[in-house]
């Protein structure tokens, strides 16, 4: 990948998972070219150690923090409220993070933490921050999703997945969720000057591939793990290179509604993706659930 230097300068980054793994590399990479770069992290202290040591290996003091638990709805508010009283300005959202769990878990929401925390955390912090994306355009969204997604469709009689659970199973529907929410986004918002794309990272090497599919094994596999998904997955540096992709080439500046591979290149995502009829139904239930009252303890 060639991509001018300082292609980024006087542009504003938002990298939601920003203190680890895929995230920081975006992050890191996006701060090389001249962006100012906002990573969030739910860890204050893991957090501002990212932080220290993004600007020790970029050689710049224009990568910044904040700190947030995305699987609380009250959290991604007040994340939102926050960013726009430290910034004026944002020109690139990375919707990063994710989450898979072994076992079903529930939110402080109520709510299936992988599609809390994969989904509906990037569907209320990108409409919350619409209008300073807005103010800032040309402006561009780019949401994390997967090839898994191919592997997937969503049942809206249990979204929430209580009747049945599988950990693999309900990540590849929220990496579908995060195409559909893309699409139905760059509909919404063409002629807004506010691009809206996709991407594949590719299997990568992280904290979330190490924690969670190695739980997922056998016991007589887990002792082989750490040295299998060496040889399975590719590196995080690599796997970031789709989403730098997206925020900085010149040639995506005015391409809206499409997904990119791991070649960087334009690529036809699955037929369930395209289901304008699903997106708009998965819109609908999404507004329904980020619109759930939050107790007076965690609102903004």
């Amino acid at each position: 990948m060639d991509l001018p230097s300082n292609v980024m300068r006087g542009r504003t980054v938002l990298v939601t998972g920003g203190t680890g793994g895929i995230g920081k590399e975006t992050a890191r990479a996006l701060a090389r070219l001249g962006a100012e770069v906002v990573v969030v992290g739910r860890d204050a202290a893991r957090g501002q150690a990212a932080v220290n040591e993004l600007r020790t290996s970029t050689g710049t003091t224009s990568v910044h923090l904040l700190t947030a638990d995305l699987s609380s709805l009250a959290e991604v508010r007040r994340l939102a409220a926050a960013y726009q009283e430290r910034f004026d300005k944002l020109h690139v959202l990375v919707n990063n993070v994710a989450g898979i769990f072994r076992r079903r878990t529930e939110t402080v929401d109520g709510l299936e933490a992988t599609f809390a925390v994969g989904h509906l955390a990037p569907f209320l912090l990108t409409q919350l921050l619409l209008p300073t994306l807005k103010n800032s355009a040309p402006a561009r969204i780019i949401n994390v999703s997967s090839d898994g997604h191919s592997m997937a469709t969503l049942n809206f009689d249990d979204l929430q997945a209580r009747r049945f659970y599988r950990g693999v199973d309900v990540y590849t529907r929220v990496k579908l969720a995060n195409l559909l929410f893309t699409y139905e986004l760059a509909r919404q918002l063409d002629g807004s000057d506010i691009t809206v794309n996709a991407v594949d990272p590719g299997g990568a090497h992280t904290r979330l591939t190490d924690s969670t599919t190695s739980d997922m094994l056998p016991p007589m596999m887990k002792v082989l793990w750490p040295l299998v998904s060496r040889f399975a997955f590719t590196s995080v540096e690599k796997a970031a290179e789709s989403s730098i992709f997206a925020a900085a080439a010149p040639e995506l500046t005015s391409v809206s509604g499409v997904y990119i591979n791991t070649k960087l290149q334009q690529a036809k995502s699955s037929k369930a993706s395209y289901d304008r009829e699903a997106a708009r139904h998965l819109w609908q239930i999404s507004n329904e659930l980020t619109a759930l009252p939050v107790s007076k303890k965690l609102a903004v």
